[in-house]
């Protein structure tokens, strides 16, 4: 995977809450960007389950 593609990927699940990341200078002068998980809970119930489905496009008629 590319770098670019990787920071995409890694700004959305930051938008989305699920990381967190930070920006540190090394000894040698350079930027590290360090990313780390947010811990989440996530409960699926019957409801949840069927606002999901919902949700859904319907799939397209012959």
């Amino acid at each position: 995977m590319s770098r670019a593609l990787l920071y995409m990927h890694a700004a959305k699940l930051e938008a989305a809450g699920f990381i967190e990341s930070s920006l540190e200078l090394s000894v040698t002068g350079s930027s590290v960007k360090y990313m780390s998980l947010v811990d989440f809970e996530l409960t699926v119930t019957p409801a949840l389950i069927e606002a999901a489905a919902k949700q859904q496009p319907k799939e397209e008629q012959d």
